[in-house]
């Protein structure tokens, strides 16, 4: 091939033809080629790779870097780890790039390869893992080089879980290739897709090292909880590969239990209980290792010490162990736990050690649990007292102030502000990060072009940040270096539709650096919104620069509403739309003729944003579509007809993955900065972003109760189902925005409580976890908006045949409150209530319903 066809080739991304050239150079051609790549084909390949984000520029880029640089070290800076990455492998040439590899010196490849498994990947880069790992894996998979920890490891837990998505449920119509492990020897891979653990685990060389690699990682073996379905069983894999000598057995548990002495996360201990299950840790495992698994049990997962507990108690421990471990066992939390500590020691119950541990049980403010403990020390529960009695000093209603938010803070336009907007996004985004940074780059430039360009090309060069998900920071980086400030993405589907109407403002925006004093658009106040005062004074002083489409329909869906009077603030004078170019798909059209001041007048007249509320049905969450009252060729912009159409978010119960707007939970301060009214329809695409069960969906809430739009349907049902979420602190959180909501005057009782029932008829509320929101909810002054909704959930459990499990917990949490909402009340009594209290079930449920049914009193009806 010609050189001009070897570049035709890396512009159009043709890996198949530039791997084939690559591996046809003889020495000769080897030189020159070198001398090539570091003279201009370097710098081609790189540019391809990040102007879009797909597989094939990114296997062009990495196929140069390994057959043509001249060091290790040289080919794994050209590898531009973390930058850009792929996680997709359809037409199968990540393996080609192993051949390449070969072809270099052992030495040299030995080298590289400890070179890019040193990479450090945090924050997204942390995806990168798989790819640095499917293209050093061949260097490990012979031979006895030790498997590396780190990047390396989280790379392979990282190339097995996307084997799991690849394959059914998740990928059921099998759209999605991931990357896959290589097969030894050979540019294929080694199992296709749709396949199983077990297969993948097979799949990999030097199994026993690599497990023991990523046993050794810290949180490497969280990516193995999000496996799901048929044949991804971790415990069954695991004990399948056991029993056929594919894994040493005592390697894995050692390997376990060592990795066990760390703070991972809870994800990650999950997968690590399955591996001790599958490998069938026991009472012989026990014995040999008694000092260690005590250490582990006060501080691992409730899921490890459900197997650990099993086996310490099948090693029958001596009476000093048994009670050290039974007493940790009893101030845990995991109730599964003490059920079979407490049955275990009833057999036992005649001995000094378990008589100690039954009377610590017997005590438990669980009165159900603390029976069974009596019973086994055959001690009466008469008289006992409750350690869960009614309490009289609950606070009814915290004080509700109304919302208000203060003032945006922008940034100042110099170089200090810059450093600080740096600062700043490093910590967390905000709801006006993307409008204050572009509103800091328009009041620079406008002070000094040349000085803004030369700030940004310093801090882009050593900040990771500006290859962030931010949608200003990027592009300001390109438009400081000279290149194209279009932002191109390539992907399987297209960019949400704010992150598109973002990109196109931003491009419109850097067009203008120098001309523009400041933006029309930027935000009046910290939610994110546009006072009209405002606008009316920012397009008075516009003059001949004019004001770009993009810019005035973000400023209109910021503006905050108005009556029809507020009209007038915009008459008396005019302001010319910008007659520049405006990006629309792949052309560039002029904008037609109009008056912004009109197009504003006419946006008050007609009502401004009209209000957008999920509508929740029978298993399902939508969005309408929303009209917005602006002249046809604005509604042309890119992006907002998507961002107004209607949406199914959940159907059936599941999640309508293809049409989920938003990639994860911080996505919703991005989008509310593009709508800031649109508060419900953010929570409905905040819950389905990453799960409810995601810790980041509750941290995200604040971003809820800090925006302008009212919250309905879909805020509320968020929070009901967030009041269930496993994490304790997420739960917190949850209360935390209910209460920030009653004290901003905009929680609805009776909402919130159709929100919980519903979720406890589809299934989606735990009620021992909902007790515990809702107790400290009660705690923190939301008895007036909490007790409706667990009252009726408590009702709709007690009306099953058989109440579901937690029913007594939220009972218990309710006789606490009854006191306190007397004095705002009567509370009437149920049937279903007097029923079971009444009933001579010896239940923990039955035993809650009657202290609720005597608190509430003979005269409740």
């Amino acid at each position: 091939m010609d050189r001009a066809a070897i570049e035709q080739a890396i512009e159009l991304s043709r890996w198949r033809e530039v791997v084939e050239w690559l591996g046809a150079l003889d020495d000769a051609g080897l030189d020159e080629a070198k001398r090539w790549y570091r003279g201009t084909l370097r710098a081609a390949a790189q540019h391809v790779s990040e102007r879009t984000w797909s597989e094939s520029p990114r296997l062009v880029q990495l196929a140069l870097a390994l057959a043509l640089s001249e060091t290790p070290d040289e080919a794994s800076r050209n590898g531009t780890w973390g930058r850009r990455f792929v996680w997709t492998d359809p037409e199968g040439g990540m393996p080609r790039l192993g051949a390449l590899l070969g072809a270099r010196d052992p030495a040299w490849a030995s080298a590289f390869a400890a070179l890019a498994t040193a990479t450090v990947l945090r924050g997204e880069s942390a995806r990168a893992a798989a790819e640095i790992t499917a293209v050093t894996l061949p260097v490990y998979a012979d031979g006895d080089a030790p498997i590396p920890t780190g990047t390396f490891a989280l790379g392979w837990t990282q190339l097995v879980s996307m084997a799991a998505v690849a394959s059914p449920p998740q990928n059921g119509d099998g759209r999605w290739i991931p990357l896959r492990i290589p097969r030894a020897g050979a540019a294929a891979h080694a199992y296709g897709v749709p396949t199983t653990l077990a297969e993948v685990l097979r799949a990999t060389p030097r199994l026993d090292d690599m497990l023991a690699a990523a046993l050794a990682t810290p949180d490497a073996l969280a990516e193995f909880s999000t496996m799901r379905g048929a044949g991804w069983d971790v415990g069954a894999a695991v004990k399948e590969l056991v029993a056929s000598g594919e894994l040493d057995r005592e390697r894995v548990v050692d390997g376990t239990l060592a990795a066990l002495t760390r703070a991972d996360r809870p994800t990650a201990q999950r997968a690590m209980a399955a591996i001790l299950r599958g490998a069938a840790f026991g009472g012989a495992d026990v014995r040999a290792r008694l000092a260690l698994v005590s250490h582990l049990m006060p501080s691992v997962h409730g899921s490890v010490t459900a197997v650990l507990l099993a086996a310490v108690l099948d090693a029958e421990p001596d009476e000093a162990t048994l009670v050290d471990v039974g007493a940790v066992i009893l101030a845990r939390p995991e109730k599964a736990q003490k059920n079979l500590l407490v049955a275990w020691l009833s057999r036992r119950a005649e001995t000094p050690g378990a008589q100690t541990l039954l009377a610590m049980a017997a005590g438990a403010d669980d009165t159900a649990f603390a029976a069974k403990a009596r019973a086994a020390l055959d001690a009466p529960a008469a008289g006992e007292a409750r350690g869960d009695a009614p309490d009289p000093g609950l606070p009814w209603a915290l004080p509700v102030e109304g919302y208000r938010s203060h003032a945006a803070e922008p940034w100042s336009p110099d170089a200090a502000g810059m450093d600080a907007a740096r600062s700043d996004e490093a910590v967390g985004v905000r709801v006006t990060t993307n409008a204050l940074l572009l509103d800091q780059a328009v009041r620079f430039g406008y002070r000094d072009l040349s000085r803004l360009r030369d700030v940004v090309r310093s801090v882009a060069s050593d900040s990771g940040m500006w290859w962030s998900s931010n949608r200003v920071l990027p592009m300001l980086r390109r438009w400081a270096e000279g290149g194209s400030t279009t932002r191109t993405r390539t992907h399987t589907t297209p960019p949400p539709a704010h992150e598109l109407f973002t990109d196109r403002l931003v491009e419109e925006t850097l067009s203008r650096l120098g001309e523009l004093s400041e933006l029309v658009s930027t935000p009046s106040r910290a939610d994110g919104t546009v006072t009209l005062d405002d606008l009316a004074d920012r397009l008075r002083r516009a003059g001949r620069a004019g004001v770009g489409p993009y810019e005035l329909v973000q400023a209109l869906l910021r503006l905050e509403p108005g009556a029809p009077r507020d009209a007038a603030r915009f008459e008396g004078f005019s302001a010319p739309m910008w007659s520049g170019q405006v990006r629309r798909g792949w052309f560039d059209r002029r904008p037609p003729a109009m008056d912004a001041a009109t197009v504003v007048r006419d946006w008050i007249l007609a009502g401004g944003i009209p209000p957008r509320f999920a509508v929740i049905g029978p298993d399902s969450v939508r969005l309408a579509a929303v009209d917005l009252p602006l002249p046809t060729p604005l509604l042309a912009l890119d992006g907002l007809a998507e961002l107004c159409a209607a949406s199914t978010l959940v159907e059936g119960g599941a999640v309508r993955y293809a049409q989920r707007p938003l990639g994860q939970a911080d996505d919703v301060a991005r989008y509310l900065g593009v709508v800031p009214w649109w508060t419900d329809a953010a929570a409905a695409q905040l819950e389905v972003a990453e799960g409810l069960e995601s810790a980041f969906t509750a941290k995200a809430l604040t971003f809820l109760t800090n925006a302008a739009g009212d919250p309905g349907p879909g805020a509320h049902r968020l929070l009901a189902r967030s009041m269930s979420h496993p994490r304790p602190d997420s739960r917190l959180l949850a209360v935390e925005a209910t209460a920030g909501f009653a004290a901003q005057g905009r929680l609805s009782a009776s909402v919130l409580e159709d929100a919980a029932t519903t979720a406890l008829a589809e299934g989606a509320l735990s009620l021992t976890r909902f007790a515990d929101a809702c107790d400290n909810g009660f705690r923190v002054g939301l008895l007036a908006w909490l007790w409706p909704a667990a009252w009726a959930v408590a009702g709709e459990a007690l009306r099953r045949d058989r109440p579901p499990s937690g029913t007594a917990d939220l009972l218990r949490a309710l006789t606490r409150a009854v006191p306190v909402v007397r004095q705002h009340g009567e509370v009437p009594t149920t049937p279903e209530l007097d029923r079971l209290a009444a009933s001579r079930s010896s239940s923990k449920t039955a035993a809650e319903a009657r202290a609720l049914r005597a608190a509430l009193g003979e005269g409740a009806s």
